[in-house]
């Protein structure tokens, strides 16, 4: 068994503290079958969690991360997508080489655009080596996941020669992470925030 690499902040976080409810249950049933099926999934099958600030997205990820780790002994990694451009050479490569990476709030914040080129190249060296993913977002859906990595980037003349190359490029990788998550699952009624302040082990973020 290998101990995930998830913040000691999340280290409650699993399966069992998750407290289910009717919005989450795809979500909550979609990750439990993904550690289940490890060993039967698909070549670089990834997966997709979209929801609000405290629905969940980030316990059901952790909760992946420690039970791949659990049970079949992978190299799970957790990492904020917020974070990636900030990696050292180590942490590059313990991001391309894991056996299991999630990208916690993809599209959250705008990025720069040497923020936005480092997260893309590692999306696209993890998709063509099959190497699985469970990303997570705030947004409701990959469209508004585009809307959000591009948020403030305007069409037209205003692109630099860098943004010409890298925009089309960053949409053509994101289109294949979806291809690799498929549709993803979306958590939707009350957000858990409103239940914060309660017993950990019975709130979700």
């Amino acid at each position: 068994m290998r101990n995930p690499q998830i913040p000691d902040r999340y280290r409650s976080m699993n399966f069992d503290s998750f407290r289910a409810l009717a919005g989450n249950k795809e979500a909550l049933e979609a990750c439990w079958s993904y550690t289940e099926n490890w060993q039967k999934k698909r070549l670089g099958q990834c997966l997709a969690i979209f929801a609000g600030p405290g629905a969940g997205k980030t316990h059901l990820a952790v909760a992946v991360c420690k039970e791949l780790s659990l049970l079949y002994g992978v190299d799970a990694v957790y990492s904020c997508a917020g974070d990636v451009a900030q990696f050292g050479s180590t942490n590059e490569r313990r991001n391309r080489g894991c056996g299991f990476l999630v990208i916690d709030d993809l599209g959250f914040r705008q990025p720069s655009l040497a923020a936005l080129v480092s997260l893309l190249t590692l999306i696209d060296y993890r998709l063509l080596e099959a190497m699985p993913m469970l990303v997570t977002s705030r947004a409701i859906d990959w469209t508004m996941l585009h809307q959000g990595l591009f948020l403030g980037v305007k069409y037209g003349e205003a692109w630099s020669d860098t943004q010409k190359v890298v925009i089309p490029a960053a949409l053509r990788i994101i289109g294949r992470l979806a291809e690799a998550a498929g549709e993803g699952y979306a958590i939707t009624g009350k957000r858990w925030s409103n239940f914060r302040g309660r017993a950990a082990s019975t709130t979700n973020d």
